[in-house]
């Protein structure tokens, strides 16, 4: 039987011309053997992108980014899956890069860094 991937929420929102971008859950906690993860974002977020923060980093799926599984948007939202052995106990930085507009139409672009655990 599969298993249920874990996701992350990824919004974007603006107050008063400020960009808010909202991250949820921070640390993502891979807790069931077979487990992935998929990032959902919000559709003000025209692309997004999974990515080490170094290319020398450990990464606890196979294959790592870069990779097409990595790049996507809120009709196909970019996953990790087959995690690799040894990776129990562990985490494992990243980099969520945005693109999106401005309310004044303006094309952008964030990056975010939280966290992925493993625990199985």
């Amino acid at each position: 039987m599969p298993v249920t991937p874990v996701t992350v929420r990824v919004s974007l929102g603006w107050n008063k011309n400020r960009m808010q971008v909202r991250i949820s859950p921070w640390s993502a906690h891979i807790t069931k053997p077979g487990q992935g993860i998929i990032w959902r974002p919000t559709a003000s977020i025209q692309e997004i992108k999974i990515s080490k923060n170094k290319p020398s980093d450990r990464w606890p799926f196979n294959p790592a980014p870069p990779n097409k599984a990595y790049k996507g948007n809120k009709a196909r939202p970019p996953k990790g899956r087959n995690l690799k052995p040894g990776t129990k106990g562990k985490r494992f930085p990243y980099k969520i890069t945005l693109r999106f507009s401005d309310p004044k139409g303006k094309l952008r672009r964030a990056m975010i860094d939280p966290d992925m655990v493993v625990e199985v």
